[in-house]
């Protein structure tokens, strides 16, 4: 009988090591799967991350160049002494000429700082009311036009004030703007801005004008798995580009 008894208590003993060693394999594999499930979804991540860095980079890189080609050809005709503005003024509408995405391309100068004529423009519809080159067109359903009526206040503007002080390129935070005299249809947006200087004096500031839809376009094709989303965020915590763009602007 007591060997009966210990042979059950050591069927037992056995049954229940084995139970809890594969119990504990079971955990175990469960543990790495669940490593490697967590290992690809980051490797998958990183990968499509490092993708739409790039997509959104070429969107701000191509205007980037733009303006940075459209300051060498302004610096060109003022060491031309060129003070026909028209020929400033052509490059500036050339600059939409296969560049759908662009909303606005605009310049603004220091006094006297393009031709040294700012005396003749005074309160010129094209330029600010004391005749510095302030100068912008944006697209409308394809057709270029002149923003008229610029500001001497548009000095003060962070589109003008980041790049002219830094001296630095810069993306501006996003923001609202409209384009028309009674302010309606405005854009949630931003600017790529680069200083104007020559000689190490700054002379004014060349920037472009995007419309931040066009970036919820491209990061609603990123998806790391099926019903996921991507969203960008400015550095002032404002929501960029969402796939649900009710979601532009606010805080996030």
């Amino acid at each position: 009988m007591k060997f009966s008894s210990l042979k059950q208590q050591l069927l037992v003993t056995i049954l229940g090591m084995s139970a809890l060693i594969f119990g504990i394999t079971i955990l175990a594999i469960t543990i790495i799967n669940q490593k490697t499930a967590i290992e690809t979804t980051k490797s998958l991540t990183n990968s499509r991350l490092k993708e739409m860095s790039m997509q959104i980079l070429w969107h701000f890189e191509k205007p980037l160049e733009t303006v940075r080609n459209l300051r060498n050809s302004f610096i060109g005709l003022r060491e031309k002494s060129n003070k026909n503005r028209e020929y400033y003024k052509a490059l500036i509408q050339n600059a939409f000429i296969g560049n759908s995405d662009y909303l606005a391309v605009w310049t603004m100068w220091e006094s006297n700082a393009l031709d040294g004529n700012d005396k003749d423009y005074i309160l010129h519809k094209e330029y600010s009311e004391n005749g510095r080159f302030s100068y912008s067109c944006y697209s409308n359903n394809g057709e270029i036009l002149e923003e008229l009526d610029n500001s001497e206040n548009d000095y003060n503007e962070n589109y003008y004030r980041i790049p002219f002080d830094t001296g630095k390129e810069v993306v501006l935070e996003p923001y609202f703007y409209s384009y028309l005299e009674d302010n309606s249809n405005p854009f949630f947006e931003t600017s790529v801005a680069i200083p104007i200087i020559y000689k190490g004096e700054r002379l004014g500031v060349m920037g472009i004008d995007l419309d931040l839809k066009k970036l919820s376009e491209i990061i609603s094709h990123f998806k790391v798995t099926p019903g996921s989303w991507s969203i960008l965020i400015s550095n002032s915590g404002l929501i960029a580009a969402h796939q649900d763009t009710s979601y532009l602007s606010k805080i996030h």
